[in-house]
Order: structure tokens, then C-alpha cells, then sequence
């Protein structure tokens, strides 16, 4: 079951913040932990912040690393091109290991951000070798899905990682893209609870935008406050057994035009009141 003490806050849901401000307004809220994303972690380093520092700052606000992410060029660099527009890009294997070695982590999540669609063999291959790397540092390793994209569903995340045979791989199950991709709790339902290591909550609004980046990016909504069925995908990764972190993802201008500490506090308490009615 998943274990309901434990909320992280996806560093995502505070937009444009530093690192000092991502850990306090988390654990001000109530969180128990944070994920990371090099654009914080490098610039911090940059800014003056020590490895020592950042520990130090997590372990005074009683925060952990639960999730490193996104890495999306874990595949051959020839196949890479339509990617190099990702912040996230420039940033290798060897810079998210350094993360995890210096602040810890359970996941490193990892996405195909665009097309084109790669040869199964290909990815099967490139994922198992980033999952023996991981191990190495004690990290899982979570295939993030997205509607766009070529690895677009949770059924097509499920086969990739069930065909590496990798027992520290799994799915990322974001509920916003789960549902834009056309997914339903019963889907949730027929998945291995072991198969889903990382979960990014939030929820969605009955309409689609008329541009489905600019509504993933901009338009996310808090758990409960949508049609995506908050409190019965919660059942259902119960159900199935499934005891990944609960993460919560929240991509909204809404909550990008008030201070970092009061979005963080509004995104724990609609998370904690799903919690409460199941």
C-alpha cells in the first residue's frame, strides 16, 4: 500500500524558485520530501551552495530526495536531435548520478520527450543500461510516459520496462498525462503494483486545451479539483500494491502568480483532503 505519511513535493509545482526557497516552502507545508531537477540543483552549486549546504538545508527542514528527474537522453545521442530544445538535455547521466550521490534519491525518471519513434530493441537496450548504471547508485529508474510522445501510455511504458527484465525498473504514473492519454483507473487496476515506482498526483480539467503542451505546462490542476478521479486512482494504486512515493506535480500559472510558500501549502492540503476521503 502506499504509504500515506509520506508526501513529496515535485520541485516542478514552484516555479522559477531556488533551492533554499524549494526545500523551506516544502517542508513549511508539510512535506516530507522534495524531487530534483538539475536546473535547481547546478544553479545552486553555481550560486554557492556546497553539497554539505544542501544536505544540510534538507536535513534541517526534515526533507529526503525522492526523485531525480528528467533524464531524456538516455538513448544514443543520434537519435536524440528532436530533444536538444529540453532544458533538461544538456545534462548527462554522469550529472544526475552526481545528484543522487550527493543528496540521495529512490528514482531517476526518464522520458522520451519528443518523437521520433525508436526502434523497441533500441530503447530496451539503452534503458537496461541505464538501470544496471543506477543500481550502482542505488537508484530506480522510472519511464515517465506522455501523450505526445512516442512512449505515449501506460501500456506502452509497462511493455519497454517489463522487456528490460531490470528489477529496479518501473512506470511513472503522472495522472495528468494518464488521463490526456486516454487512460482510466481500471487501467491503473490491471498493472502490477511492483511495475509503478513513482507517481506524480494532480488533476485535470474536463476540457482539453487546444494546445496539449501549453495545458500540461500551464494548466494542471490540484488533486480533487478536476475529472481525473483523484481519490479513486489513490484505491487503486492501493489495491494493486503499489508503494511508490506519493508525489505531487502541479504545472498551473495559477500557482505561479502567488509566493512559493503558499502554493506548496495549498498543493499539501488538497493532497492531504484526497488522502482523507479514502
Amino acid at each position: 500500500m502506499l504509504n500515506r505519511d509520506e508526501l513529496s513535493l515535485c520541485c516542478g509545482t514552484l516555479a522559477n524558485v531556488d533551492f533554499r526557497t524549494l526545500v523551506e516552502s516544502a517542508a513549511g507545508a508539510g512535506f516530507q520530501s522534495v524531487s530534483m531537477w538539475p536546473t535547481i540543483y547546478y544553479p545552486a552549486i553555481e550560486a554557492g551552495l556546497s553539497e554539505q549546504d544542501m544536505r544540510l538545508l534538507l536535513d534541517d527542514n526534515g526533507l529526503t530526495i525522492s526523485e531525480i528527474d528528467p533524464i531524456c537522453n538516455w538513448f544514443p545521442a543520434e537519435h536524440s536531435e528532436a530533444n536538444l530544445a529540453m532544458p533538461f538535455f544538456k545534462y548527462t547521466d554522469d550529472d544526475f548520478f552526481r545528484i543522487s550521490d550527493a543528496l540521495g534519491g529512490k528514482t531517476l525518471n526518464a522520458i522520451q520527450a519528443w518523437g521520433p519513434a525508436l526502434e523497441q530493441q533500441l530503447l530496451v537496450d539503452a534503458l537496461s543500461k541505464l538501470c544496471e548504471r543506477a543500481a550502482t547508485h542505488d537508484l530506480a529508474v522510472s519511464v515517465e510516459f506522455l501523450p505526445w510522445s512516442p512512449i505515449a501510455n501506460l501500456s506502452v511504458a509497462r511493455e519497454l520496462v517489463e522487456a528490460t527484465g531490470q528489477q529496479n525498473c518501473g512506470v511513472n504514473l503522472d495522472t495528468w498525462h494518464h488521463y490526456r492519454s486516454g487512460g482510466s483507473v481500471e487501467d491503473i487496476l490491471g498493472t502490477p503494483g511492483k511495475l509503478i515506482n513513482a507517481i506524480q498526483l494532480n488533476d485535470i480539467d474536463a476540457e482539453p486545451w487546444p494546445d496539449i503542451i501549453d495545458e500540461t505546462s500551464n494548466g494542471r490542476l490540484l488533486p480533487g479539483e478536476g475529472v481525473g478521479d483523484s481519490e479513486g486512482v489513490i484505491d487503486a494504486l492501493d489495491v494493486i500494491g503499489c508503494e511508490a512515493t506519493l508525489g505531487v506535480e502541479i504545472f498551473s500559472s495559477e500557482l505561479n502568480e502567488i509566493p512559493p510558500e503558499q502554493a506548496a501549502r495549498r498543493v499539501y492540503q488538497s493532497t492531504r483532503q484526497v488522502l482523507k476521503q479514502n
